[in-house]
């Protein structure tokens, strides 16, 4: 763990772990200082910022008013969006949206009945290795944020994206992996146990998923 200080005087932290053979780091207070926690998660070339907002009272409402984004802009993948007259960015697309609901599911079971707190989650990509979906580190950054927040949040989450080539079990696929191979498995959870599972496939066996997971 390595701590240095930011210019608004609050400890950057960084810790750093190996997750599926490559080093993942996490970042506190690097950015985003006026958010209630921000987290920076680096994993190979891809960078996403995770930030989370929590409201200061509860709201009057009949359900949990948790709000969770995914965001991939343009310039993450050194592109410029649009066309040669418009060059800002345009409304989120399918995919992110179908992402930041994906992030979502795991996270959502882990807060208690009844809580009432506003609470805004977003997953920013700053930095895309096209080697790999940038999806899974979102879903950590997201997570880390939600733990720095002091809600009642029965974190942290993490999740992995499995494929299956040529027989073989593996996690971030390339482009040409996951093209060639029979099963998309998102599994999700906490230390204990399993929050989420979302799979499609062709024709696959039970036990096949039951050996993914």
């Amino acid at each position: 763990m390595m701590s240095i200080i930011n210019p608004s005087g609050k400890d950057i932290f960084s810790v750093t772990t190996e997750w599926c053979g490559r080093p993942l780091t996490l970042e506190v207070n690097r950015v985003g200082f006026r958010t209630t926690a921000s987290v920076v998660a680096r994993y190979g070339d891809t960078v996403v910022l995770g930030t989370a907002m929590v409201g200061s009272r509860p709201v009057e409402l009949d359900y949990f008013p948790l709000s969770i984004d995914y965001e991939e802009k343009f310039y993450a993948a050194g592109k410029i969006s649009g066309s040669r007259f418009i060059k800002r960015e345009g409304r989120p697309s399918d995919e992110a949206i179908l992402i930041g609901r994906l992030i979502d599911r795991p996270i959502r079971p882990l807060f208690p009945k009844g809580y009432r707190q506003e609470v805004q989650v977003v997953s920013s990509v700053l930095s895309m290795d096209p080697s790999f979906r940038p999806d899974m580190v979102a879903m950590v950054a997201a997570s880390a944020a939600l733990s720095l927040t002091g809600t009642p949040f029965d974190g942290p989450v993490a999740g992995l994206r499995i494929g299956r080539v040529n027989g073989e079990f593996k996690a971030f696929l390339t482009p040409e992996e996951r093209a060639a191979s029979d099963l998309d498995l998102v599994v999700a959870g906490i230390e204990n146990g399993i929050t989420m599972v979302e799979a499609g496939a062709h024709e696959v066996s039970e036990q096949v998923i039951i050996d993914a997971m």
